[in-house]
């Protein structure tokens, strides 16, 4: 809740604000305090710092604002970026504190959810649980998304799965654009309607 709190970025600066006092608020009581600009236990003495890990240099943008909000709480958040082949390896056997990632879903989710978010995918290197979840309510509504017999039990099961996973702060999201924006031919034509997951540019013809 605390990183949900320091990562957003209100369009006015008294929002930013208001969350940084709340994500202070939160650490006070849990018994961190600020002692020379550094976050640290009250009782262990320990400083608050943890690395994130990338695998691009252009992903440092995404969380360099969310690095300097935490520095203004005395959090010290070390960015390293490695290459495609060390950040895969690191991503199968769990080595990091903080990793920048996403899970793509389909219009219809199923099994993939188990592999994403279930107690059994957290002890299985090299599955999708960057998370490290382990949760029983969780494991039984992700096991139920696939076994659904109608679109509703779907539709159902897969909001009550996206209500409890942000209620649980297991992830800081990022953004969602919702759109897509493409540069084409004039002569080129397409469909009036949209499919709802985007542009479909093999349905485009040429007049």
């Amino acid at each position: 809740e605390v990183f949900n709190q320091i990562y957003q970025s209100p369009n006015s600066k008294n929002g930013i604000r208001s969350n940084m006092i709340k994500a202070k608020n939160l650490l006070e009581a849990s018994g961190w305090i600020i002692k020379d600009n550094i976050l640290v236990n009250e009782d262990s003495g320990k400083e608050f710092k943890f690395e994130i890990l990338l695998n691009s240099p252009l992903q440092k943008k995404l969380v360099s604002s969310f690095q300097n909000n935490l520095k203004k709480l005395g959090i010290i958040a070390n960015i390293r970026v490695v290459d495609s082949s060390q950040f895969s390896g690191r991503l199968d056997e769990f080595d990091y504190d903080m990793v920048l990632y996403k899970w793509t879903n389909s219009l219809s989710p199923g099994n993939e959810q188990m592999n994403y978010w279930s107690s059994g995918a957290a002890d299985r290197n090299g599955s999708r649980n960057y998370t490290g979840l382990r949760n029983k309510a969780v494991d039984e509504i992700a096991d139920s998304i696939a076994r659904s017999i109608t679109r509703q039990d779907l539709i159902d099961r897969t909001k009550a799965l996206d209500r409890i996973l942000m209620f649980g702060y297991y992830t800081i999201p990022l953004n969602y654009l919702g759109k897509d924006f493409v540069a084409y031919n004039s002569k080129l034509k397409r469909p009036k309607t949209t499919p709802i997951y985007g542009m479909v540019q093999e349905v485009w013809w040429v007049e």
